[in-house]
Order: C-alpha cells, then sequence, then structure tokens
C-alpha cells in the first residue's frame, strides 16, 4: 500500500505554522545550538550523520505539535513535508523569511545547502525552504 499523501498548507496556514515554529525556536535557542555544536565532526564542520541522529531528533520534538496541528506526522518525513508545503508559498517574502529562520534554526548553513541539493535532485522531492 502506497502511503497517504502528504498535506498541503494554504499560504495563510503556511503563516501561522512558520510563526508558530519560529516562536518554539526563539523559546529553545540554547537547546538549538547546543544542538548544533554537539552535530559538528571533528574538523570542525558540521557531521551529517551527527546533525540526523542528534539535531533532527530535538527539531522533531520542538516541533512535533505544530506538525500534527497541521496534519503532518510528527516525524523526520513530516517534516520534510512541511518544509516543502511552506515553499510552495516562498514567493511572500514573510513566509520566506520565516521558513529561512525555521531551516537556519534546526540545521547548519552545510547541512541546508547540502539537503536542498540533494533533495532537488529527486525527481520532484521536497526542497528546503
Amino acid at each position: 500500500l502506497a502511503p497517504p499523501p502528504m498535506p498541503t498548507l494554504t499560504k495563510e496556514n503556511a503563516l501561522s505554522a512558520l510563526k508558530e515554529v519560529n516562536e518554539v525556536c526563539n523559546a529553545n535557542a540554547q537547546k538549538l545550538e547546543t544542538a548544533k555544536a554537539m552535530s559538528m565532526g571533528a574538523d570542525g564542520k558540521p557531521d551529517v550523520m551527527k546533525v540526523m541522529m542528534v539535531g533532527m531528533p530535538i527539531a522533531l520534538d520542538l516541533a512535533k505539535d505544530i506538525l500534527a496541528k497541521y496534519g503532518f506526522p510528527a516525524d523526520q518525513g513530516g517534516l520534510l513535508a512541511f518544509f516543502a508545503a511552506c515553499k510552495a508559498h516562498d514567493t511572500d517574502d514573510e513566509i520566506k523569511e520565516l521558513a529561512k529562520n525555521m531551516r537556519d534554526a534546526f540545521l547548519p548553513p552545510e547541512v541546508a545547502a547540502m539537503l536542498t541539493m540533494m533533495m532537488g535532485g529527486m525527481g520532484g522531492a521536497p526542497t528546503m525552504p
């Protein structure tokens, strides 16, 4: 059986959800910065595996209630689908800025860029905002 389709967001819901996520990120900035620090490799650069093992679970924990509120699964796939649903409205400057703030709070820039490149090259898979 195929998995159910991921939800989409109206422009208003994307804006509202992103504002909620950004509030949670701001309230937990120290926790997110600690997760980023723990995700660094011996060379001082972000280690993608550590980001996925340390940073993503913290991001999911912080965002799970918001993901569920807007119909997304509270897992990594749901978070990526949420990114994609927000990306659909990135012509709106406020949504684009809030999505960037969310991405920056969750991921080191090098990892965000790599994930964007990887997912963008997978035949229409979600891209990071």
